[in-house]
């Protein structure tokens, strides 16, 4: 997680100063992005080399509703339905969570 965070701090630290200066379009665009090589490149790529991992449906359902989750506070926050500090409050309540059940180990009996 922390190495994930400094490999995006760059990124992060642009779209921030887009948006104080008020460039909105530019922000959104650096976080889009980013996430888009991110999923494409990184994820895509990795899925390509390792080949088929055994992965539980229910860990599957897990990460698909919150990614989906997130990405309805990110549009909501585009479309400006909702404000930056409201957008922010919505991701840490569902990304604290999140976090903490993803770094439980995994259940055997």
């Amino acid at each position: 997680m922390i190495a994930a965070l400094a490999a995006n701090t760059p990124e992060i630290s642009s779209a921030v100063t887009a948006l104080l200066v008020g460039q909105h379009d530019i922000g959104v665009g650096i976080i889009i992005g980013s996430s888009i090589f991110n999923l494409a490149a990184l994820l895509g790529l990795s899925a390509l080399i390792a080949g088929g991992l055994p992965v539980r449906r229910q860990g599957i359902i897990f990460d698909g509703a919150a990614s989906l989750m997130v990405i309805l506070v990110l549009v909501l926050l585009v479309f400006r339905f909702i404000s930056a500090p409201v957008s922010l409050m919505l991701l840490m309540l569902l990304l604290v969570p999140y976090i903490i059940v993803s770094s439980l180990k995994p259940y055997s009996g």
